[in-house]
């Protein structure tokens, strides 16, 4: 800030790649062009934008500017792929870069306006000349941001938000007004100045005061209108306009009250006013000397009026607030150059071979040319193409409610089966149908057989351990320090296990069901060569020949309207292929001036006069439409006399009859074969399960046998290095006990002794058991659900078993049973 004014940063901006944008943007929209064709008009531009955006701003280099402004968007869209940036007002350190060519028209007037602000700033203010340029330069300013305003904003908003691009806060509207607010109130207070030093009466300096004031204050209202300015705006800008609003107020009021025509009461109430005025200015340390001064010949005067009402008027002074307002009188204006409000003194008459791109086809014209072909391929793709489809689409499904052309077909070749028979009884043959599925009836009780024999495997296993279990039990059973559960409580869970397994293999086996398949199954793989199916049908009455003479000719009527709508959608896409409006836009926009910025809609007109010479085919295909329509109506009619017609035909019911057996016969055979195939898959699934259930009973009864083990030696007092591989032979010959045939039990297995058990060695003797009873650890709880993955079994042929239900286990002879025995 110098002079007592605002003086606005000028924004920063970068040099973008200007020439590799271009050449892309030409290689891309312009594929006729060579790049190099405009090589010089490239290197113009770079050359304008860096003396446009220098610090020297004279005459030649505004007149440069507003050239490349005033002619480039008629040659190049807002968006060429080319990214400008440039540092925000208040914020140079925040740059915002955006690929538009309208934010960089306005971005460098906007720039413009603010050098503009800066040569008033650094005139000479004490002479009237400096104001007068000073003046002049701050309307300038003004003027230049009322252009962006008017001109350049709105194409800039539009473009930006097609894009979903906030616009930057400098460009903001109310900114922008907050902006040329500043630049009026400097102009009209470089004015105030002027009439100053030609010495104009109080009054008139006064009314320009008070206008400067109301400039200024003007200004402040876009801010605090605005959150998002007031915060961006420095909080010290903000309080600089506003001392200089009550300054100027202050000096209003005073001026007003040096005039000749005021007096008395109303001369002091002007000075307590001005006073008050003064008082809230002096905030700002730019205006703090005007303001010092302002403020000490208030306070001469107040004294020198207010003694003399003390002494000779001895008036009532009104309070300030009554004072009447003072009436502002602007002496400024925007003032927009020449070169912005008439492009064409800038351009001087040149030819657009002279200018940058003159020589490069409008970008509006281009636009006007792709919108037509857009709009037209739509009409005919979409619209026209549209329409045939719909009409084929009625005429399609009415065909296909009535049966046509197929019930024609089956009455002119009678012979033989139809195709989707033919397919099905192809399909059965080729799979060798009913081989497979005998195939498939024997394997399917072969595997449940296996199955069967799994489980019978698992609940003999329980009972020998059962067995075992009694007998030992009863060679100890005066011993009261035997706690071992029985093995009914023992193999309670395994035994459930197997007993539900029995029952799902049960349930399975009754849900095998074949019955339907031998009839249907033979039909369909002899149709093909069934008399009757060759000659059904082939004995035709003469009213359904006639009968079907007449619909025939109706359907063929109905295939040359589907023809004639191919044929005039294919004459629109030829009239498209050679259609072009090109020479039209062009011609219309020579008639344009050179400087001016033709937009696509300029076009309109021409893009509609072009569409509309392809409503003569919508209007043929409705006429098409509504033939079709008649047609339709007349071979539904029809078509009801020709099924009368063959209502009477034995052969045809004959036919149909065997046909629908034939159909059923080949369902029958897809069922079949689909339950089979979920039979053999179950089984072998449950084969893998039923393996990993053996497996995990005879751990169980390993487990069991070698926990017994180890409590007959600590009921014998046996050690340990007697035991041999035979433990349970060893411990019997102590006891005296019978020997158990066929229950030796295996070698003792260290992993599966006791947890709190130490192994002994060969040279350690076991102690002396404790004289407590004995607590046999418990079987651990084994997760019955999994199966070990282990190879299927049911690899090779299976050995048939001749019934699919479960048979009745055969009762043993041992002195004592299981509980899991008892209960299967």
């Amino acid at each position: 800030m110098s002079h007592n004014l605002l003086n606005v940063p000028l924004r920063q901006t970068f040099q973008p790649p200007i020439r590799q944008a271009l050449r892309s943007y030409i290689n891309q929209k312009h594929p006729e062009t060579h790049p190099d064709a405009f090589k010089w008009d490239i290197s113009e531009w770079e050359s304008q934008r860096k003396k446009a955006t220098s610090m020297n701003v004279h005459e030649d280099t505004i007149a440069l500017v507003l050239r490349r402004l005033a002619y480039l968007l008629t040659k190049l869209p807002p968006d060429i792929g080319l990214s400008f940036s440039y540092g925000q007002m208040f914020s140079p350190a925040s740059p915002v870069e955006i690929s538009n060519l309208h934010y960089e028209r306005a971005s460098t007037l906007l720039n413009l306006a603010i050098l503009f602000c800066q040569l008033g700033t650094t005139e000479d203010r004490a002479s009237q000349e400096g104001l007068k340029r000073a003046v002049l330069c701050f309307k300038r300013g003004a003027g230049t941001i009322s252009y962006i305003l008017s001109n350049v904003l709105p194409a800039l908003q539009k473009s930006l938000q097609n894009a979903g691009v906030p616009i930057p806060t400098d460009l903001d509207e109310d900114f922008l007004r907050f902006l040329r607010g500043v630049m009026i109130a400097e102009a009209q207070e470089s004015a105030w100045q002027k009439a100053r030093l030609n010495g104009l009466s109080n009054g008139s300096i006064a009314r320009l005061a008070s206008k400067a004031s109301k400039f200024y204050s003007d200004s402040l209202e876009f801010i605090d209108a605005d959150s998002r300015l007031s915060v961006y705006v420095p909080e010290d800008v903000i309080a600089h306009l506003r001392c200089k609003s009550h300054h100027f107020a202050a000096v209003a009021q005073y001026r007003l009250s040096m005039d000749h025509g005021v007096s008395g009461k109303d001369r002091f109430a002007r000075i307590q006013a001005a006073m008050d005025s003064a008082s809230k200015g002096k905030a700002s340390q730019e205006v703090f000397n005007d303001a010092k001064s302002l403020d000490d010949r208030i306070n001469t005067e107040l004294r020198t009026v207010s003694h003399a009402n003390d002494l000779i008027y001895h008036e009532d002074v009104p309070p300030p607030s009554t004072v009447p307002p003072i009436p502002g009188v602007a002496v400024v204006e925007d003032d927009v150059l020449p070169q912005l409000s008439d492009p064409a003194s800038v351009l001087g008459g040149a030819r657009s071979e002279t200018l940058i791109f003159g020589g490069l086809e409008s970008w509006g014209i281009r636009r006007a040319c792709d919108i037509f072909k857009n709009q037209r391929s739509n009409y005919i793709e979409d619209e026209l193409a549209g329409m045939q489809h719909d009409s084929d689409l009625v005429a399609m499904s009415k065909l296909n409610a009535l049966n046509l052309p197929a019930a024609l077909d089956a009455l002119s070749q009678p012979i033989g089966l139809p195709p989707s028979l033919l397919q099905q009884a192809g399909k059965v043959r080729s799979e060798d149908g009913p081989n497979k599925i005998m195939k498939m009836l024997e394997d399917a009780p072969m595997l449940a057989n296996q199955c069967r024999n799994i489980i019978e495997d698992a609940f003999n296993g329980l009972d020998e351990e059962a067995d075992y279990d009694e007998e030992l039990r009863s060679a100890y059973a005066q011993h009261d320090r035997w706690t071992r559960p029985t093995s009914s409580e023992a193999n309670g869970r395994l035994t459930q296990r197997a007993q539900t397994e029995q029952q799902l293999l049960a349930r399975q086996a009754m849900s095998m069901r074949t019955g339907g398949f031998g009839s249907g199954c033979t039909a369909i793989d002899h149709s093909g060569r069934h008399p009757d199916a060759r000659t059904a049908g082939a004995r035709q009455r003469q009213e359904t020949k006639v009968q079907a003479r007449a619909l025939q000719q109706l359907l063929e009527k109905l295939d040359d309207l589907k023809s004639a709508r191919e044929t005039i959608l294919s004459r629109s896409r030829h009239l498209a292929q050679e259609d072009d409006i090109k020479p039209s836009v062009v011609r219309k926009a020579n008639t344009f001036e050179a400087w001016s910025e033709i937009g696509p809609e300029v076009f309109d007109d021409i893009v509609n006069e072009g569409l509309a010479k392809y409503d003569k085919f919508r209007d043929q295909l409705e006429e098409n439409a509504s033939v079709q329509e008649e047609v339709l109506i007349k071979i539904e009619a029809q078509n009801e006399r020709f099924l009368s017609s063959r209502k009477e035909d034995p052969t045809i019911k004959e036919r149909e009859e065997k046909l629908k057996s034939l159909s059923k016969g080949f369902q029958a055979y897809i069922d079949i074969k689909r339950r089979l195939e979920e039979d053999i898959r179950f089984y072998n699934e449950k084969a893998v399960e039923l393996n990993g259930f053996r497996i995990i009973v005879n751990e169980w009864c390993e487990e069991r046998r070698a926990s017994v083990r180890w409590l007959e030696m600590s009921l014998n007092e046996v050690p340990e290095h007697l035991l041999s591989s035979s433990g349970s032979q060893a411990v019997t010959s102590a006891k005296k006990k019978p020997e158990i045939s066929g229950m030796a039990p295996e070698k003792w297995n260290p992993s599966l002794q006791p947890a709190k058990a130490e192994t002994p060695t060969e040279s350690e003797t076991p102690t002396a058991p404790s004289t407590s009873p004995l607590v046999v650890p418990s079987i651990p709880n084994t997760n019955l659900g999994a199966a070990a993955s282990i190879p299927s079994p049911f690899s090779g042929k299976w050995e048939q078993t001749p019934e699919l239900t479960p048979e009745p286990r055969p009762k043993k002879e041992p002195k004592k049973k299981n509980k899991a025995k008892e209960l299967a």
